[in-house]
């Protein structure tokens, strides 16, 4: 490698932190389904736009992933913010539920082609840089910075729809994705192990998925990952029921931004718990305090449960930077987005599975019933997990 290429590859990690940047400026945030009902329709079509949007993920999560893993990363990456960009000025547009599909299935192939190819894209050029080790630093922090973003949009963006309405904010949105597609072509792509690919596309995406389910350690990693991660995900929905309508106003905007802000700031310090502990040990401790705090989000009062929230949002900051490390520390580079796809395609089996149960268990009984619920999907998670270590050799 010259020096020319050095250069390159060394700029692909400043590009990479702004990318992040551009990504999270999704204005809409604290605002989407306001502006969803706003247009005349149900909170139960807005739900099953978003089980659409689930579905497309599923369908298309490990596909993308395979696509990257041959074509490469910062093809992935672009096609997924020109996607984005285009449904969300399709949002911006539209007014009926048939429109907002549309948008919802590129919104959906969006989030997939990104998916696992972003960070497989990082990992690839510390890894020509020789600085794989840099890589839980650097990506949480990049983690960090896009959800601490979020946590500033939650209060900022609702003040901007009052300033501008609701349809400006999917357009600069849109505007911001475009721009972030154009951005993402000035990478340099770090190259592929060719030698191993196949030529066979449905064969290379055949033997990506089988190796994530026959390495053990793989196979564990994606179940710890996907099932956590669910759970970390559907908690953002059952928050806002629980800190609405309190007698404090600014409760729910405080526990969205608390939500956000302390997965950035476990994301930031995640690669001293990384360094710290060795994996099996990380996972173990990460489960137990996600049960403990699950459990006080059910004992306790929703100013109280503020605190617990913190942590279970912190505890998803650190899993979602370790699970990364470690499926890329154990995967090789032509597999790697497709088995970070597998993960994520877990992720939305679980998230799938949950979500209805959650919310028949908050309608028949309280919105702490359903955190109850989770803790005890943790407890059975550790269960799994430690049956599989036991399995397992070093």
């Amino acid at each position: 490698m010259n020096k020319l290429e050095r250069l390159e590859y060394n700029s692909n990690i400043w590009k990479f932190y702004l990318f992040k940047f551009l990504m999270s400026m999704e204005l809409t945030i604290a605002i989407f389904v306001l502006f969803i009902l706003s247009n005349g329709l149900t909170m139960t079509q807005t739900m099953l736009l978003e089980s659409i949007f689930t579905v497309m993920i599923f369908f298309t999560e490990i596909p993308s992933g395979g696509f990257a893993d041959k074509y490469g990363r910062k093809t992935s990456i672009a096609i997924a913010m020109f996607a984005g960009s285009i449904s969300f000025l399709i949002f911006g547009l539209g007014s009926t539920f048939f429109v907002f599909l549309i948008a919802q299935l590129l919104g959906g192939l969006m989030w997939s082609f990104k998916s696992g190819s972003d960070e497989a894209f990082l990992y690839d050029t510390l890894k020509v840089l020789k600085k794989e080790k840099l890589f839980s630093k650097i990506y949480g922090k990049t983690n960090s910075f896009e959800m601490f973003n979020y946590g500033a949009l939650a209060f900022v963006s609702s003040t901007l729809a009052y300033l501008l309405g609701y349809r400006m904010l999917f357009y600069l949105t849109s505007i911001i994705f475009f721009i972030a597609g154009l951005f993402v072509l000035t990478f340099k792509e770090p190259p592929l192990e060719k030698h191993l690919q196949e030529k066979n596309y449905f064969n290379h995406l055949w033997k990506a998925i089988k190796f994530s389910f026959t390495h053990n350690w793989v196979f564990m990693l994606v179940i710890f990952g996907g099932f956590f991660g669910a759970v970390s995900h559907l908690m953002y929905f059952l928050i806002q029921p629980l800190y609405d309508g309190g007698t404090l106003k600014l409760l729910l905007g405080l526990g969205v931004c608390i939500y956000f802000v302390a997965c950035s700031i476990g994301s930031y310090f995640s690669h001293y718990f990384i360094d710290k502990f060795k994996e099996k040990t990380l996972i173990i401790i990460l489960i137990l305090i996600q049960i403990v705090a699950l459990i006080g989000m059910f004992l306790f009062s929703v100013y109280f449960s503020l605190l617990f929230l913190f942590v279970l949002s912190f505890l998803s900051g650190i899993r979602g930077v370790a699970s990364s490390k470690m499926i890329n520390h154990h995967t090789s580079s032509h597999h790697r987005a497709t088995v970070i796809s597998v993960g994520s395609m877990m992720k939305s089996i679980v998230y799938a599975v949950l979500a209805p149960i959650l919310g028949y268990v908050t309608d028949i009984y309280t919105i702490g019933a359903s955190f109850l619920m989770l803790s005890f999907g943790m407890f059975c998670l550790l269960i799994v997990i430690l049956f599989m270590f036991i399995m397992i050799k070093d």
